[in-house]
């Protein structure tokens, strides 16, 4: 992928520069004619007002158009350069600890590694809380950068079978010959997680307390076993 960032020179012309700043049509184009290239060979999408990225089909386009630098058009040049997600990135720490509700994971698609993938690209998942049996909501902690950062909703597709009454075609489908995959939509509920009781509280204690009580058994132990006391 390249990274096309374009220059004014002279006059911009009213059908290659708007009020959303330079068209993708434009661009476009000017790739296309510099290099001769095909409509299969390369897209280009806007990032911002004036970044653009684009995507080759071949590796040896890509370069040809790197080596080029810099690219000609009507009112404009535009400056090529690799791109990659971490190049330009900025940095964030995750120093924001969250707790999420989530809705919507299927009885037969939940698992640990299913909301780790979901949250993954937002944050990082500290802790699943489980309960036992199947829940429709679940619940985790997790550490972000901020609070919006975690969106309120993605989607889920699951490969599963069509449904049949004859087994051969139900195991003929989980082979993988035939590809079908329902879409189930997964919401989260994200809030700061709460602090724990912060340091120094202060506790009281009242002054007739016995502390040898606490080492009598309370009530009447009428027999153990296995160490279990039964009451």
């Amino acid at each position: 992928m390249v990274l096309a960032q374009p220059r004014r020179v002279g006059r911009w012309q009213p059908d290659v520069y708007g009020e959303e700043g330079l068209s993708i049509n434009a661009v476009y184009s000017a790739v296309k004619e510099e290099f001769n290239l095909g409509a299969y060979q390369f897209s280009v999408e806007k990032l911002y007002r004036d970044d653009f990225l684009i995507r080759f089909q071949s590796v040896d386009v890509r370069e040809k158009v790197l080596c080029e630098g810099v690219l000609a058009g009507p009112g404009f040049l535009l400056t090529v350069k690799p791109w990659k997600r971490t190049l330009y990135g900025q940095r964030l720490g995750y120093d924001v600890k969250v707790n999420i509700d989530i809705v919507g994971i299927p009885a037969h698609a939940w698992q640990e590694e299913t909301i780790r993938e979901l949250l993954s690209p937002f944050c990082s998942v500290e802790i699943v809380y489980t309960r036992f049996g199947f829940s429709f909501k679940q619940n985790v902690d997790a550490w972000a950068a901020r609070l919006d950062a975690i969106p309120d909703r993605r989607w889920l597709a699951i490969p599963e079978p069509k449904f049949s009454d004859r087994l051969h075609a139900v195991l003929h489908d989980y082979g993988g010959c035939k590809n079908q995959f329902s879409k189930y939509l997964i919401q989260f509920e994200v809030k700061l997680a709460e602090e724990e009781a912060a340091d120094g509280v202060q506790y009281s204690i009242d002054p007739d307390y016995d502390h040898d009580s606490d080492r009598e058994p309370k009530g009447r132990v009428s027999s153990v076993v296995f160490g279990v006391a039964v009451f």
